[in-house]
């Protein structure tokens, strides 16, 4: 982008509307906006907005605090992909693709310690929690499960992964968590309750099992960016990484690519995936 130094120039006084503006490229019209703390980034029209200020549409561009601009507006924070693709300027918004702009998701993901009936409005996906190692099942699932499908969400059910006994544990997971196509498995890599973990080749094992005995179900990975950068080291997320960082939405601090970013659990688990629709979520989630 021709980021041109702000408040100069005749622009900064350009009467016209920020739609006819925008329309006409940023190069018309990011000196004025720069003097209401906004830019121009170039985009496509766009069919709706995203909440909390960040990103409003205009035809032919969308409006976009700063921070989110290409050169000019600062380095990327390290570790971003931004830093490391050369399609998205320096600083962008990882949402943010040269010429145009994929929308977050939001969603949620539950267990026995959430409510039955959790607050659905604006959401497109769910995970809710299934199993963990062989023998416990979250005695909501059925519950959570059914409020999920009633709000039309696309659904995915996670299994808590010990150490030991793959094959016992994944047929315990697959006899809980519904078959049905299009749902998503997803397996949480963590800390155990006393302390250890599943080791990176139980983990990859673990995954292909999954894809093995679900050939009509995506299968992703769960882990925190602590795991993710220190404990992996093989990559392997089955059919896409979902990341806990809790960070601004949307922007984890990794370089890999990543499904599905877990920002903040207050009040509770919060989530965005990284698709432009909820119709590309449903895609994908048939696609295998």
């Amino acid at each position: 982008m021709d980021q041109r130094p702000h408040g100069t120039g005749a622009l900064q006084d350009d009467p016209r509307p920020l739609e006819q503006r925008a329309a006409l490229g940023p190069d018309l019209g990011n000196a004025r906006l720069a003097a209401e703390g906004e830019v121009l980034v170039p985009g496509q029209g766009v069919a709706e907005g995203t909440s909390g200020g960040e990103l409003r549409q205009v035809t032919g561009g969308v409006r976009a605090h700063p921070e989110h601009a290409s050169p000019g507006a600062g380095e990327p924070r390290r570790g971003s992909r931004a830093e490391h693709n050369p399609v998205r300027g320096a600083g962008c918004s990882e949402r943010w693709r040269w010429g145009h702009k994929t929308f977050m998701l939001h969603g949620i993901d539950v267990s026995a310690y959430q409510s039955s009936s959790y607050e659905t409005d604006g959401l497109s996906f769910a995970f809710i929690k299934a199993t963990e190692g062989r023998s416990y099942v979250n005695s909501r699932l059925a519950a959570q499960t059914k409020t999920a499908r009633d709000a039309g969400l696309v659904t995915g059910f996670y299994h808590f992964l010990w150490p030991g006994n793959l094959t016992d544990q994944a047929e315990y997971f697959l006899s809980h968590a519904p078959d049905r196509p299009g749902d998503i498995l997803a397996v949480d890599w963590e800390v155990t309750g006393d302390g250890t973990h599943a080791s990176n080749a139980e983990k990859d094992s673990f995954i292909r099992k999954l894809r093995a005995l679900r050939p009509d179900n995506r299968v992703v990975l769960y882990t925190n960016r602590d795991y993710w950068l220190n404990i992996d080291t093989t990559s392997y997320a089955g059919d896409g990484l979902w990341i806990a960082d809790y960070v601004s939405a949307g922007k984890p601090r990794i370089q890999a690519d990543w499904k599905f970013h877990q920002y903040t659990s207050e009040p509770h688990d919060k989530n965005v995936a990284d698709f432009s629709s909820k119709a590309a979520l449903k895609q994908w989630a048939t696609g295998r």
